[in-house]
C-alpha cells in the first residue's frame, strides 16, 4: 500500500515476509510517512516518522489526507485488529468496531472523515463511516 498525496506525504507499508518459504517468520511491522520536503523529481530531504501500533506487533496504512491524518488497521494488546486513526498531535487513535472482533480503516477525507469495513455481533462485515 502506498500513496502519494499533493503535498508530497507519502504513506507507505514495509512487509519484509518472504511468501516463497515453506514457513513465515513473524516480523514488526510499523507505519511509516516519508515527508518530502522538495519537489518529488529530487527528493531532498525526507523524515520518517515510526506511527507505532495500538500496543500489538503491527500496523499497516492505508490513507492519508492532505492534513496529514493517516487510517489503517492495527493489533492492539490483546491481537486483535483495530481501524485506527494517527495525526502528529494525538498520536494513533484505535476506532473500535461494530460490536464485532475486527476492523479495519481504508479511507479518509480531508474533514477527517474516516471510511472502512468492521466486524459486527453477529459476525458481518459492514461498512462504516466515522461522524
Amino acid at each position: 500500500m502506498n500513496q502519494i498525496i499533493n503535498n508530497a506525504q507519502i504513506v507507505a507499508f514495509f512487509d519484509c515476509q518472504d511468501m516463497r518459504a515453506q514457513f513465515v517468520i513473524p516480523v514488526l511491522v510499523s507505519i511509516l510517512i516519508l515527508s518530502i520536503n522538495s519537489p518529488m523529481s529530487s527528493f531532498g530531504t525526507i523524515e520518517i516518522i515510526d506511527l507505532g501500533t495500538l500496543g500489538g506487533t503491527f500496523s499497516i496504512g492505508a490513507a492519508i489526507n492532505e492534513a496529514g491524518q493517516v487510517v489503517g488497521r492495527s493489533t492492539t494488546s490483546s491481537f486483535v485488529t483495530h481501524a485506527f486513526v494517527w495525526d502528529s498531535e494525538n498520536g494513533m487513535t484505535d476506532l473500535g468496531t461494530l460490536g464485532g472482533a475486527i476492523s479495519s480503516a481504508t479511507a479518509i477525507n480531508e474533514e477527517g472523515q474516516v471510511a472502512g469495513i468492521s466486524g459486527t455481533s453477529s459476525g458481518e462485515g459492514h461498512a462504516f463511516i466515522t461522524t
